[in-house]
């Protein structure tokens, strides 16, 4: 569930909300800060297995070769990106 979305049992405010996503992304390559980790309880918890020095960002400008599991926060309303680390 995303935030600004409530009780969405349906999941459709979740996927329209990825498209604004990508499309602040458009305008603001580092809008979305994201970083592997090993689980989002650990992520939310900043634990030591989150690799804050491999910060990619989750948009247009992310590179094709990027893999793994990333997390990311996003706020409630635009903008929704919560710009670099």
């Amino acid at each position: 569930m995303q935030p600004g979305c409530g009780l969405d049992f349906s999941g459709l405010c979740s996927h329209r909300r990825g498209y604004n996503y990508y499309i602040e992304s458009l305008t603001n390559k580092k809008a979305f800060p994201a970083v592997p980790c090993s689980s989002w309880d650990d992520y939310m918890n900043d634990k030591e297995s989150c690799e804050i020095e491999n910060v990619v960002y989750m948009g247009e400008g992310l590179l094709t070769s990027t893999r793994g599991v990333y997390y990311l926060k996003t706020n409630k309303h635009p903008p929704f990106g919560l710009g670099e680390v």
